[in-house]
């Protein structure tokens, strides 16, 4: 794209003051994945599974 981001900030800002192209980015993977929400979560225990459990732990990470 070639809008800079001053002149994207300049003409949005006073009507939507808090969309930003990495917000707008967001919504839309979002969007496009939320039929995948489930896979994704089974994906991600096991994922999980197959981590080692103790470096979360180091790192802060408080498992639920």
């Amino acid at each position: 794209m070639s809008i800079s981001g001053d002149k994207f900030r300049q003409t949005s800002s006073s009507r939507w003051p808090s969309i930003t192209i990495e917000g707008l980015f967001e919504w839309a993977t979002k969007a496009v994945c939320a039929q995948h929400t489930t896979n994704n979560a089974i994906a991600f225990d096991l994922f999980m599974n197959n981590t080692d459990q103790a470096y979360f732990r180091r790192r802060g990470w408080n498992e639920s």
